[in-house]
């Protein structure tokens, strides 16, 4: 196999230290001629996942095997361990999906598998975040519609940048080097994996659906109520309902006042009764 190969997560048999290797072949005219073998620490990945994310976000990198390479939190807590909820859901090279994370509360995210290591790569947000109060969500909503796309493309700038780009790099001066030339010096500055940009995006605009749906519904009660108070502050009428089980009666402040009631006292519906005339 002449291809880069990028590992799952590894340990090291002494220190027990996680680790990453990515083996790229050196070939010349005869074949592969030898691998050149870059080993790097999750915690590198760490740095990366943690900059640039709004707070309470998650981010995260899981290997091909569904083990956790690297967590923007609770790094040394979760790595090597599996989400077995999400990596089952995780099967197409990208998508939406919410669910449970591994400290046990509810999130919405999305995330997309990388074609040259098989890792994927996921972002998350608890649903304590999303369920805020209306007035409260619309205003997030309206900052994060505008700000998702360049927060989302800008990590996965960075995350390709750091990971896939400079593999890349290396298969091309392995290359030249098994051509007998000299290794040119360069920085990789290409993005691969803005995918995730759409799939933020997606649900930005699906989570603003939902806000401005929940806004419309109580705006909606709410000016029912307040046709129905004008309605009768202006007519002068008094309202009472009556549970018929426990034979409690919830009063209108102008009804307290009708029936000389003591405003807010509890009131049984056999009190209005004894006030009434009995030809009425």
């Amino acid at each position: 196999n002449k291809a880069p190969v990028v590992s799952a997560l590894v340990y090291r048999t002494v220190r027990k230290t996680p680790f990453v290797i990515a083996d790229i072949p050196v070939i010349t005219r005869s074949g592969v001629t030898y691998f050149i073998d870059v080993v790097l620490r999750p915690q590198r990945i760490v740095g990366i996942l943690a900059q640039g994310l709004p707070d309470g976000w998650i981010a995260g990198v899981v290997g091909r095997d569904g083990r956790l390479i690297a967590r923007n939190t609770q790094q040394d807590r979760y790595v090597g361990t599996v989400n077995q909820a999400f990596f089952d859901r995780a099967t197409r090279p990208e998508g939406i999906w919410s669910g449970t994370t591994r400290e046990g509360f509810s999130v919405a995210g999305a995330y997309i598998r990388s074609p040259l290591s098989g890792w994927i790569v996921s972002v998350a947000v608890p649903e304590s975040i999303l369920h805020a109060p209306a007035k409260s969500a619309l205003a997030w909503l309206g900052g994060l519609s505008a700000a998702a796309l360049a927060v989302s493309l800008w990590l996965g700038w960075r995350l390709s940048r750091r990971i896939s780009s400079p593999m890349r790099d290396l298969v091309s001066r392995a290359r030249e080097l098994g051509e007998g030339h000299l290794p040119a010096a360069s920085r990789s500055r290409v993005a691969e994996v803005n995918d995730v940009t759409e799939a933020l995006l997606a649900a930005s605009v699906e989570l603003d659906r939902r806000a401005a749906a929940a806004q419309r519904a109580a705006d909606t009660v709410r000016a029912n109520e307040e046709r129905l108070q004008l309605a009768q502050d202006t007519a002068g009428i008094g309202t009472v309902d009556w549970d018929i089980a426990t034979g409690r009666a919830v009063c209108s402040p102008r009804f307290y006042e009708m029936f000389s009631l003591p405003p807010e006292s509890p009131v049984q519906f056999s009190d209005i009764l004894e006030r009434v005339h009995p030809a009425e």
